[in-house]
């Protein structure tokens, strides 16, 4: 199960996403600015923060099926979603899956969904990018 953070109290919630290269610390400039009576979800994927022990494949249906697993364990029948970076393919993807259920969709800058196209060397490289290379 992915790691979570919850902030707030409200009936209405928002799950936010890590970006890529990072978890969701790179969050905490916003929270102090966040509405206290909306529940925020902080989730880390699979190999980032508090999920970087859980090894996996790192692909797109993985993490949906993460992030699926997370909505279903916190019983969210209706919620917003957030993703940032790569993980706005993932909450497009969680989306589209979830239809009605999704109150609204925030994709700040997401990559086209045909990928960035960096070569297997440069996603591989110590410090290129690529899950957990920055934690």
């Amino acid at each position: 199960m992915l790691g979570y953070e919850a902030l707030g109290t409200g009936a209405r919630s928002v799950l936010i996403l890590n970006d890529w290269m990072s978890d969701c610390s790179t969050w905490d400039g916003a929270r102090p600015f966040l509405e206290p009576s909306v529940t925020w979800i902080f989730a880390d994927l699979r190999g980032y923060g508090r999920s970087r022990d859980i090894s996996g494949v790192h692909t797109l249906s993985e993490a949906a099926a993460d992030v699926l697993a997370l909505v279903a364990k916190l019983e969210l029948q209706r919620f917003s979603i957030v993703g940032h970076s790569m993980s706005s393919l993932i909450a497009f993807h969680v989306a589209q899956q979830l239809g009605a259920r999704i109150q609204a969709v925030a994709l700040i800058s997401p990559p086209p969904p045909s990928g960035f196209g960096a070569d297997p060397a440069t996603i591989d490289a110590p410090s290129g990018p690529g899950p957990g290379a920055h934690r």
